[in-house]
């Protein structure tokens, strides 16, 4: 297959198949009687934003319309009284030079459009906008097409798809394309796949709403026809280029998938995992035709529960590679042969002389897969997640032993005696509990490196002043130095909460700079919201206990734990020595959760303070007996 347009095809196809399989899981998980969010939200409110045009129309006043909006959205559950939406007519009103040229802009684009060329041409008009307007990442052009075909939703919701945030993240994690140069493609892109692809608009959203809350995981043969076409791919003649797609559409789903399992499987081993994904090519030239997911153990080389996919089907099991070292297969080997377990086989990756051939182009030399093999023809009776978490459970012992672990001699007792107190008088896991867990997935996608720059500074500030996903305490000098930043400052500041995240540093030095380089000093900015942004964007390492010293503090946890102490002079390196310390010695209690141990441990330490006795008699009558002798 060499022809574009033949490519063109093929990828409309897969990404109909791929649809189709969440519709269908969707028509099964959701009541079909069930009124939709639409219908109880916004249908009610959908003729309300008409006279706030039409005074705009009339009277050109760019404020009253901010002002009247902003009410507005804040009266009723609108989906647009945010960052994304209003927000961004609030930086218009505030930022525009011109006010009279802004209102010509919003009159334009937030009227109906004769066709997806004249949504394409409004939405880059409000994206052209926004740009020329900006001051340091805000606003970001990305916001205009949520905000344009919002209003366009609210008169023609069947012939208009809204750009709603869940529906552009489904819509990328469908296509596996999320850059976008031009907001004008963005929109097409979606409004092809609302409108062409599923053919109803309503319907779409409904679906995107539900996949991008409850996260489902979902295989279906037509990974497996993705995974075909890069593998009958003619070196010699095909163009590496047209199989990019394909591929970004693999590693996107490996991604969904990794992330929506990473706490459950690693529950399942008990212990904690990180999960990865694979490269989009499988050499400096060639797109990927396979995928995998990885639940890596954290510093092992490549020592992970692991599916891998290809056009024949799927493999479920163990990559036992601790390491990478000359004859590792062979200690593998030796050491599956020494504990093997029922049901699963050696399976050969796509250069190995070892294992059963079930058709891996991929793989490193010699590289295996202990796993059961799925063949794509059993996709439909295939409930993944659970597989996944039943061969997590059974190599979990394993897994162990390939990481040269040996059984704990002595488990301490009075431990699991307070943790099962602890679940039983707290109720473990609560409500509130799974809440943190998914406003820490909320407050990750906000510090990205992607989006971290262009996020607004009220959202940015919720990472500490919700309390959620852990307390840092009141941080109003932050929040002052924040509030108060100029453009240059702002930049700055940013640019220390990326360098604190993602730095290529090991975290303890980051830690340190960041407290005493001037460069990367930020005024209000200290440990507590330090440690929490790494619990934020590291949960595989780092736990929600965020100050080192004080009664809640880690070093308090250590010695209620009777664990040794850090030695060191470097604040950075006794924060992640005491929390590298309590993390593992609490992961078989709490494996991949590391809110849970956080929360144990402030439970543990209210606990263990002694209760003040109160004296038995009156201290004044006490003291007034004394003075009379």
């Amino acid at each position: 297959m060499t022809d574009r347009e033949d490519f063109e095809v093929r990828e409309r196809d897969f990404r109909l198949r791929w649809h189709q399989a969440h519709v269908a899981r969707f028509n099964t998980e959701v009541r079909g009687d069930e009124e939709s969010w639409r219908d109880r939200r916004i249908a009610p409110h959908a003729t309300e934003a008409q006279p706030f045009l039409e005074s705009l129309r009339r009277s050109r006043d760019l404020s009253a319309f901010q002002a009247g909006t902003d009410r507005w959205v804040r009266s009723f559950d609108s989906g647009f009284a945010g960052a994304a939406g209003q927000m961004t007519v609030n930086q218009i009103n505030k930022m525009s030079p011109d006010p009279d040229e802004a209102v010509t802009v919003l009159l334009n684009v937030l009227s109906i459009p004769a066709d997806l060329n004249d949504a394409m041409r409004k939405i880059r008009l409000l994206a052209d906008h926004l740009q020329t307007i900006r001051v340091g990442s805000h606003p970001s052009s990305k916001r205009a097409p949520f905000v344009a075909s919002y209003y366009w939703g609210l008169e023609g919701p069947k012939r208009w798809p809204v750009a709603w945030p869940k529906s552009t993240e489904y819509v990328e994690y469908c296509t596996g394309i999320s850059d976008y140069e031009d907001q004008g493609d963005r929109y097409a892109d979606l409004y092809q796949f609302a409108m062409n692809l599923d053919g109803d608009p309503l319907r779409f959203e409904q679906v995107a709403g539900w996949w991008a809350d409850e996260r489902p995981v979902i295989i279906d043969e037509v990974l497996c026809d993705r995974a075909a076409l890069r593998e009958g791919a003619k070196k010699e003649s095909d163009d590496p280029a047209l199989y990019l797609v394909n591929a970004r559409a693999l590693v996107g789903v490996a991604q969904h998938i990794g992330s929506s399992l990473e706490s459950v499987v690693s529950e399942a081993t008990g212990r904690t995992l990180k999960a990865r994904k694979p490269a989009l090519k499988w050499d400096e030239t060639w797109p990927r035709g396979d995928f995998w997911v990885d639940w890596r153990v954290p510093g092992a080389y490549g020592l992970a529960v692991r599916i891998w996919l290809n056009g024949r089907g799927v493999a479920i099991g163990l990559r036992p590679y601790p390491d990478a070292e000359s004859q590792a297969t062979d200690r593998a080997l030796a050491t599956i042969d020494s504990l093997p377990v029922p049901g699963y086989e050696v399976l050969a990756g796509g250069a190995s002389r070892n294992g059963q051939d079930v058709g891996f182009y991929g793989g490193g030399t010699g590289e295996v897969i202990y796993a059961r093999w799925f063949d794509r023809t059993k996709f439909a009776s295939l409930h993944l997640p659970t597989e996944i978490l039943k061969a997590a459970n059974e190599l979990a012992p394993l897994m162990a032993k390939l990481n040269g672990e040996v059984e704990t001699a002595e488990i301490d007792h009075e431990l699991t005696d307070k943790v099962a107190e602890f679940v039983s008088s707290t109720g473990y896991p609560t409500p509130g509990h799974e809440q943190d867990k998914a406003d820490r997935r909320d407050f990750a996608k906000l510090l990205d490196p992607d989006e971290l720059a262009i996020a607004d500074p009220t959202d940015i500030r919720r990472i500490w002043n919700s309390g959620r996903y852990g307390s840092t305490g009141p941080m109003s000098t932050l929040n002052t130095s924040i509030r108060d930043a100029d453009d240059a400052e702002h930049r700055r500041i940013i640019e220390t909460f990326s360098y604190i995240c993602w730095g290529d540093e090991p975290p303890a030095k980051r830690i340190d700079r960041v407290l005493e380089d001037s460069v990367l000093r930020v005024r209000g900015l200290g440990e507590s919201v330090i440690m929490k942004l790494l619990a934020i964007t590291h949960p595989e390492q780092f736990i929600t206990v965020y100050p080192y010293g004080g009664p809640k503090g880690k070093l308090k946890m250590l010695k209620l734990l009777d664990l040794p102490t850090p030695n060191s002079d470097s604040r950075g390196q006794s924060q992640v020595e005491s929390n590298d310390s309590l993390r593992s010695y609490l992961d078989r209690y709490f494996p991949g959760d590391p809110l849970a141990a956080g929360v144990f441990l402030y439970w543990l330490a209210e606990r263990d303070v002694e209760p003040v006795t109160e004296p038995d008699v009156d201290p004044l009558v006490s003291c007034a007996g004394s003075s009379l002798h």
